[in-house]
């Protein structure tokens, strides 16, 4: 069953119950011979399905000398000690695998800091917190992956 119209409304209450969700985004700058820089956003980018079936691919973008790769952690819950798929990412991206505040204000703020191309959601739509930020043009190119 279609469920646009379903979808249409939950994302106009939201919108109105907190219209910070559709705040203007200054623009994003563009400096000429940068690297393409590609971020992926996911509270999942750990030992989940979601984290696992990403990793390769994660790998194989990481090697390309023209990309920048970002593993942006969305705040769902507490981190694992243990968690063998954050702990991958982190040595393979350094900094640029990055935990995300819990507060979705703060966390808009810190991924439009990175200034990034592409944004990438892999699982948009399995909690809130990326669902929320998917509102907002964080971005030059913003897509839903799934």
């Amino acid at each position: 069953q279609d469920d646009a119209e379903i979808m249409f409304l939950l994302a106009s209450t939201l919108t109105r119950a907190a219209p910070s969700l559709v705040e203007e985004v200054p623009e994003l700058p563009r400096l000429q011979n940068e690297v393409v820089k590609l971020g992926f956003a996911s509270a999942h980018l750990c030992d989940h399905s979601i984290g696992k079936m990403l990793a390769d691919p994660l790998i194989f973008l990481a090697r390309d000398p023209r990309l920048e790769v970002y593993a942006l952690h969305v705040a769902f819950g507490p981190p694992s000690d243990d968690d063998h798929v954050r702990k991958f990412l982190h040595e393979l991206l350094g900094e640029r695998s990055y935990a995300l505040s819990v507060d979705v204000r703060e966390a808009r703020k810190e991924v439009i800091s990175f200034n990034l191309d592409v944004l990438v959601f892999p699982d948009l739509g399995m909690e809130i917190p990326s669902y929320l930020l998917a509102f907002s043009r964080l971005a030059r190119v913003q897509c839903a992956w799934w």
